[in-house]
């Protein structure tokens, strides 16, 4: 697993061909009898006998200065403290992967458990978190509801629906599903697996109705793109409270952007206005991206100035509307102010560059582009490279377009057609080469 600077970790396993039973705790100071079940990232178990240091542990984390051993958790005096320091350990190791070595005491307390398995899910690491999962279970700890929530946000980020549907069935089992928090996981796995039906079926089983909940149904439909429906449920939403708090409010933006519901949005804009109050950066965010989405250039500007700390999702759509609209040398005046401030870009705002470069018909702040890019490690991104590949065509660079080509790995029409477009020139032996070399 990748680490920042001096930090390293190192994981070892047994190969052992024993067979798994619950009374085998992998992380003991005894060899182990079997072998950890890494079903996603087998290539990360090393065998036992491979390891060259001391056994009396499987796990070693360094971070920066020197070495410092994984903590050893006592599950019979434990405190709340205690926890709390894991949280803070797990989060201190930024990209590596955190892990403990556990005592047999210790893998008996769920607290521990779902600490660490909160501290991969914030890192991002969801692999890790269900195998811990997985493992919790062959320890015969049992899950409580704060447990069962956490795993399910590591299942959202696998987008793991098998999964998913039995943890869905071991709620309904054990009579955890009427938490509040455990009901919005379910809803947002199902909605980002695109199984709204179930999120819904989800929503109407829970006994309280909290924004929590309300929030995951509506996020769930303006993640697939259903702005009616995220409309319809907006109202009927009864509690005021609930109804406008902003991250509704942004939420409901979210839905009506990605449906291109300028009417609609322009009354969700009124609401904002109406309840008064100063809106959160967050809410007029929502509001500049809904505006660049159904393409109106002026009132997304106007919303922008607005805007104390514009965040990558605000700079990325007044840079792509701009750009759409017409007002490529705008686009490129924003893109410098971003980064003046220090933000980072993303593959949209580059897209977006490279797309006005090639209608300004400047090659070199294309190139400048196409460095920005490598240099964030955007360069593979499919949309980046598609737009680069435009670009190149167009300005006769078809060696250079057939560069960018040649090293995607998920080509679709729309490379195709971008690197077709350079090969009218029936004189250009080069470009005749390249096609042919193509097909």
């Amino acid at each position: 697993m990748p680490c920042n600077g001096d930090s390293f970790i190192t994981v070892r396993y047994s190969t052992s061909d024993a067979q798994p039973t619950p009374n085998n705790i992998p992380w003991t100071t005894e060899k182990p009898k079997r072998e950890f079940s890494y079903r996603r990232h087998r290539e990360k178990i090393l065998p036992w006998q491979e390891s060259k240091e001391s056994q009396s542990c499987y796990l070693q984390v360094s971070v920066n200065q020197g070495v410092e051993r994984s903590r050893r958790l006592r599950g019979g005096s434990e405190s709340v403290s205690e926890t709390s320091q894991l949280k803070s350990y797990s989060e201190v190791l930024r990209n590596c992967a955190a892990e403990m070595c556990l005592n047999k005491d210790a893998v008996e307390n769920v607290v521990s458990w779902t600490a660490l398995i909160s501290g991969f899910v914030a890192q991002g690491y969801g692999v890790e978190s269900v195998e811990l999962f997985y493992e919790m279970r062959r320890e015969d700890v049992r899950a409580n509801e704060f447990t069962f929530a956490t795993v399910l946000k590591g299942c959202s980020m696998l987008l793991d629906l098998e999964f998913g549907k039995q943890l869905h069935g071991e709620l309904v089992k054990v009579g955890c599903l009427s938490d509040v928090y455990v009901g919005a996981a379910l809803i947002d796995l199902y909605s980002k697996c695109g199984e709204m039906e179930y999120a819904v079926d989800v929503f109407r089983v829970m006994p309280e109705k909290n924004a929590v909940m309300w929030n995951a149904l509506l996020n769930g439909y303006a993640q697939v793109g259903h702005g009616e429906a995220v409309l319809q449920l907006f109202s009927k939403m009864t509690e005021p409270e609930m109804r406008f708090s902003n991250y509704t409010l942004s939420i409901v933006l979210k839905g009506i952007g990605s449906s291109g519901a300028f009417r609609a949005g322009q009354a969700v804009h009124s609401i904002v206005i109406k309840i008064g109050g100063e809106p959160d950066d967050f809410v007029t965010c929502s509001l500049v991206n809904m505006y660049s989405k159904c393409g109106v250039a002026n009132d997304a500007l106007k919303v922008f100035e607005m805007i104390k700390s514009p965040d990558i999702v605000a700079w990325s759509s007044i840079i792509s509307v701009l750009d759409q609209q017409g007002l490529k040398e705008e686009a490129a005046k924003f893109f410098h102010l971003m980064r003046r401030t220090g933000m980072r870009p993303n593959q949209f705002t580059l897209s977006s560059l490279v797309s006005a470069a090639t209608d300004l018909g400047d090659l070199r702040y294309g190139q400048s582009i196409h460095a920005c890019a490598h240099k964030f490690g955007f360069e593979s991104d499919d949309l980046v490279s598609n737009a680069l590949i435009g670009m190149y065509m167009k300005f006769q660079s078809t060696y250079d377009g057939y560069h960018i080509f040649n090293k995607m790995t998920n080509r679709d029409v729309v490379s195709w057609n971008a690197l077709l477009s350079g090969f009218h020139d029936e004189t250009s032996d080069q470009g005749s080469g390249s096609l042919g070399r193509c097909l």
